[in-house]
């Protein structure tokens, strides 16, 4: 894709959205409050029969890594009427690389670097904030007040 067309992708659009709430929270909760109603309007269909399946592990946070936010996209594609049918998700390092060229902010870590153990998976990961941009993005986490999200 060229540098051009990125700009007019999904994604682009997406983080566009997510920058333009400014610092607002809820960005997260509408998307998930949304993705509830759209998986139960086809009880049928296998796509939203799996995001019925994962919807409820989502714990709602102003940051995410880019594995967590490769299922996010495509239903906000969907959600923002940028898609109309399900295309499918992005690997995770093919999305970080886009959300980092779309100027999404990364949580700081307060030891440095943009890194923080997931408490989950136990590996090393950068999280991209994804609500309250100018708030987060000037408040540098220590790993145990990054780890408080998580529960």
């Amino acid at each position: 894709m060229s540098g051009a067309g990125f700009w007019n992708s999904p994604t682009a659009h997406i983080v566009r959205r997510m920058k333009e709430t400014g610092n607002r929270p809820g960005v997260v909760q509408v998307w998930r409050d949304g993705m509830e109603e759209w998986a139960k309007s086809a009880p049928d269909d296998i796509h939203k029969q799996a995001v019925r399946a994962w919807l409820p592990y989502w714990i709602v946070r102003p940051f995410y890594n880019a594995e967590e936010l490769a299922p996010i996209i495509p239903a906000l594609s969907l959600l923002f009427g940028l898609e109309t049918r399900w295309r499918g998700q992005k690997s995770p390092n093919r999305l970080a690389n886009e959300l980092e060229f779309a100027g999404l902010p990364m949580l700081e870590n307060a030891s440095g670097g943009f890194s923080f153990l997931h408490p989950g998976s136990g590996r090393h990961a950068k999280f991209f904030i994804v609500e309250r941009l100018h708030h987060w993005k000037n408040q540098p986490l220590t790993q145990r007040e990054f780890e408080e999200f998580f529960r």
